[in-house]
């Protein structure tokens, strides 16, 4: 597994995006670590030309919609508002260095 994760590095690192499967669509909860993920593929469909479809579930509390106004900006994104979300929490963390009122 360490090999395969090094070879990829080494594939990014060298613009190689050959034999790598890159996806189209996205959708997350707004955690950490669905940034980072966003991240790396926003990065790569970039390198491919193509754009990323991007889909956020957010909580329904009041104090996530600075969040999903925010979202919403972004071009290829669709904010979902799930009532049944149990993050609001970890949504509330990730974004908390953004916005003081969260």
């Amino acid at each position: 597994m360490v090999e395969l994760v090094k070879q990829t590095g080494s594939k990014l690192l060298r613009n190689d995006l050959d034999g790598l499967w890159i996806p189209t669509h996205f959708m997350h909860d707004a955690e950490n670590d669905d940034l980072l993920c966003w991240l790396l593929l926003e990065w790569l469909r970039r390198k491919c030309g193509t754009p990323l479809s991007v889909l956020v579930q957010l909580p329904t509390a009041n104090a996530i919609d600075v969040i999903q106004d925010q979202m919403e900006k972004i071009p290829n994104v669709t904010v979902f508002r799930d009532p049944g979300s149990m993050n609001e929490g970890a949504v509330r963390n990730t974004f908390r260095w953004k916005y003081a009122e969260l």
